[in-house]
Formats: structure tokens, sequence, C-alpha cells
């Protein structure tokens, strides 16, 4: 057998723990800060750094090229010549990752504790019940000043939740950026978002759909860096004011029909108010709006009807 071959081989058996989903677009002044924050990570596993560049107009792809040159066996970069939009680009990237547990950092933040990966699959290898390990965090400007001296935190009592579904709806305290879950929690999710041609579906929709079943843990220490600047996509005025609601609108119906439960005043509470945020949306197709206060309706009698 041919060296090359041999060597093929060999590749394909390694096991791969953890793949990093990167996107970018227009990052070229952050990329590179990225990239190296996963190449310092302390780790005794294989991990793999899946890059989905979405056409950028910069020197974002030569940045990447470069390091994917210096480093071919860790960085798998995709290369897009034209624009997909951040969904897609996501969904693709995951059929492409071939690891155990999913990291997710975008190409204008990055991580700042070398031992992040190495703690969280530690702690998800120990612990099957749990289905998310993330961090709280710094927030920085464009030139890595931190925008508060100490870091984000997660709100008090949320470190380590066995039910983080209700708080969840109230707050997202999951930071995409710190996130290690596990692969196979998010494969319905995607077949799902690729089936329906889901549109609105971002990380909160997926935290929220595996906090139903799975436990929550959140680490002490600040792992990583938010950037905070003008073309984040964040920070476009209206972004998340329609795909919040509709994501909240179809993980109230997900856990009602999976849990035969009495609600409590303050889940009540909660289901309330989205539904006043539903109808007072104008940009939500009023179809939405009628199918989801039959369905809660519907609900409420079968709930009424098993005591």
């Amino acid at each position: 057998m041919k060296i090359k071959h041999l060597f093929l081989l060999v590749k394909k058996s390694i096991k791969m723990t953890v793949s990093i989903l990167m996107l970018t677009y227009n990052h070229e002044k952050f990329i590179a800060q990225a990239i190296e924050s996963v190449l310092m990570q302390k780790v005794s596993f294989n991990y793999e750094l899946i890059i989905g560049d979405d056409c950028s107009q910069d020197n974002t792809q030569k940045i990447i090229r470069e390091y994917q040159k210096k480093h071919p066996d860790i960085i798998k970069p995709v290369l897009r010549t034209k624009n997909i939009g951040a969904n897609n680009n996501f969904v693709d990237i995951f059929k492409k990752a071939t690891g155990k547990y999913i990291a997710l950092l975008e190409g204008d933040d990055y991580w700042t504790d070398p031992n992040k990966l190495q703690k969280q699959v530690d702690f998800l290898e120990a612990n099957p019940e749990y289905g998310i390990v993330s961090t709280s965090i710094y927030c920085v400007d464009e030139k890595n000043i931190r925008i508060k001296s100490h870091p984000y935190n997660v709100p008090k009592g949320y470190k380590d939740y066995e039910n983080a579904f209700w708080p969840l709806m109230k707050q997202n305290f999951i930071y995409t950026l710190t996130v290690c879950t596990r692969k196979d929690l998010l494969f319905n999710l995607i077949k799902r978002i690729i089936d329906e041609n889901l549109t609105y579906p971002y990380d909160y929709w997926f935290w929220l759909h595996i906090s139903i079943n799975s436990k929550i843990k959140i680490l002490d220490s600040p792992t990583a860096c938010y950037r905070i600047h003008n073309n984040g996509i964040s920070r476009k005025a209206g972004f998340f004011d329609t795909t919040r609601v509709l994501v909240k609108v179809d993980l109230i119906k997900a856990y009602l029909r999976l849990k035969n439960v009495k609600l409590n005043r303050e889940q009540k509470k909660i289901i309330y108010h989205i539904a006043i945020s539903l109808l007072k949306n104008k940009k939500i197709n009023r179809k939405i709006k009628i199918s989801f206060l039959f369905f809660i309706i519907r609900r409420v009698k079968q709930l009424i009807q098993t005591k």
C-alpha cells in the first residue's frame, strides 16, 4: 500500500471529538484573532475548525486561506462565491461537521481561555444528562477595549439548571460564542430547518429546544469576548423583533406538545406576553397568529379534561 493511501486511511479513522463552527462575513479586522483563539486551545483530543465565509467582500477569505495553509489538518474553509445568508451558511457547515460535540464562534468574536474546550468536553463526557455547557463573557469594542470591566455573568441561580426552559423564555442567558453542545441534539432541529424551510431560527431557538429535555450547565469563569461593532448583525435595528417572537411561539407549541403538565402562574404570564407580542407585530402573518391562539385554546381544554 502506498504511503499516501495509508495516511488517508489513518486520517479517516481518527476520531473527531469537537467540530468548531465559525460563521464569518466581512470580518477582515477580526478573523485572525478568532482563529488564533481556537488554535491556542490546549486539548487532549482532536478538533476541527470549519469556517463558513458567506462571500465576504473584503480580505476575510484571503486571511482564512493563509491560516488553512499553515494548519491544513485543523482548518476546513468553506469559501462561498455567492451570499446565501447566515442560516443557510450555518446549516451547510453543520452538515460537514464530524465531531461528537459542536462548539460555536463567529468570526468577529474570540475565546480567551485556552482550556475552554477541554473543560467543556470533560464535563459533557462525565455528565450525559447535560446537553449544553456555556459560560459568561466579556464585551469588547472594535479595538478590544472592554465595554465593562467585569464580565457579563449569567443571572444568579442559573448556573446549573435541570429545567432551564422557562427561565430561558424570560431571558436568553446562553452566550453562543461560549457554547459546547452535543451534535446529536442538533440533528433533528437542522433537519426541521431544511424540511420546513424555516427562516426564523437562530441560536436562541436551538438552546430552547435542547432545554426541554436536557440539563444546561453554566461554568463560572468567562471564556470569551463578544465584540460589539456597527457591522454586527445583532446591532441592526429590529433584527430580533420578529424572529424572537416567532422563536418563542414555536417553542411554546413544542413544549406543550411534549409536556403534559399544569402551568403555574408565572408560566401562564409568559405565554400571555408572547401572545400579545405576536398579535402586535405587524410583520407576522395573520395565519400564524390565529394558529397559535387556537393551539393554546385547544391545549388548555386538553389539560382541563385530563384533570
